[in-house]
């Protein structure tokens, strides 16, 4: 994939040890900007247990930054404070979400949640009668294909990264996108994650994530 390399030259590809520093430096980068105004700024991962190590890192530094507030709601094993962005994970005609709309939790009452979704609308329901939603600073590749943002941090590499995919993380941002890869992923001169961006996967896939990922132009982050 010929943008790799354009990301690269204008620094938009950060290079770490582990996964786990990668997820840091994500984290660190998205924290700056995106701690206060986590709406604009996307994080994107190709797997679930990442995104649930990116959801929590990032939690962690706006409560840190002090731009969560109360006492949390605490839903499998998850906390939930005022503030917290969500994304919901099945459809509910009766609250007219569908899996994958994100939104920001703006007041907790026992178990009760108000969430203004991105679209401005407001839903309140109750955690027990609709527990289908997690953390949403971070999504699953194929969980964003419909998502757009300002800014994306995606965490790309490993054995899910496909063209078709690496078509979603680089077009999800309308001002800008950085990649995040752990070393062994990148290979010498990124020679590894590109030759696993330019692979196709079964046509079925690659049909759905196309029908579902609107075209965009592909912005990178600024010198």
């Amino acid at each position: 994939m010929a943008a790799l390399h354009a990301f690269a030259e204008r620094g938009c590809v950060s290079v770490s040890p582990t996964v786990e520093d990668a997820c840091h430096n994500l984290i660190s980068d998205w924290g700056k900007h995106g701690s206060i105004d986590p709406e604009r700024h996307v994080i994107l991962a190709n797997e679930k247990s990442q995104a649930l190590l990116l959801n929590a890192l990032a939690q962690a530094r706006r409560l840190l930054d002090g731009n969560l507030i109360g006492s949390p709601l605490w839903i499998n094993e998850t906390p939930f404070y005022e503030g917290d962005r969500i994304l919901f994970g099945r459809n509910s005609r009766h609250l007219h979400v569908q899996n994958g709309l994100m939104g920001s939790i703006t007041e907790i009452s026992g178990q009760l949640l108000s969430v203004r979704l991105d679209s401005g609308r407001t839903v309140t329901f109750h955690s027990m009668h609709y527990p289908h939603f997690g953390l949403g600073y971070a999504a699953t590749t194929h969980k964003a294909q419909g998502i757009t943002a300002d800014h994306v941090y995606a965490l790309v590499g490993g054995s899910m990264q496909c063209q078709e995919l690496s078509y979603v993380q680089i077009s999800r941002g309308r001002k800008s996108t950085r990649l995040f890869v752990e070393h062994q992923n990148a290979g010498k001169e990124l020679s590894t994650l590109e030759k696993a961006m330019n692979e196709q996967r079964p046509k079925t896939l690659a049909v759905s994530v196309c029908e579902l990922a609107p075209k965009r132009e592909i912005s990178m982050c600024p010198r």
